[in-house]
């Protein structure tokens, strides 16, 4: 019988960040867990880069909601009734929520970030 020996013991028990978390807590019922995006700050994500309303003129709410759960993992029937609520600028969570997607966005395209800082300003 032959031993392996490891040069240095692999701690399964290690929960630490690994980076995987940039700004703020995990995403709320993401599919994969930390460093998820939730549903919501996805909605805020493509609204903003697709520079749509979530009003039934402004964008075809179905097609959206299977785009976002192709990208995400998210279940379409998850998705789809959190995209017909809207975003909520003035609810806590939202303004949280905009601002993390704003802080991913700071170094990739920053005006694209400021407009959705001043959202949650209006």
């Amino acid at each position: 019988k032959q031993e392996i020996h490891l040069e240095k013991p692999v701690d399964k028990g290690d929960k630490s960040d690994k980076g995987d978390n940039v700004v703020g807590d995990k995403g709320d019922d993401g599919p994969g867990g930390r460093g998820v995006l939730s549903v919501k700050q996805l909605i805020i994500l493509f609204m903003e880069m697709l520079d749509v309303t979530l009003d039934a003129s402004g964008i075809n709410q179905s097609a959206l909601a299977k785009l976002i759960a192709q990208v995400s993992g998210y279940a379409e029937n998850t998705v789809r009734p959190k995209i017909a609520k809207g975003v909520d600028y003035d609810a806590k969570q939202t303004r949280q929520d905009a601002e993390r997607i704003a802080a991913l966005l700071d170094g990739i395209k920053p005006e694209l970030a400021e407009k959705i800082r001043n959202n949650v300003r209006e």
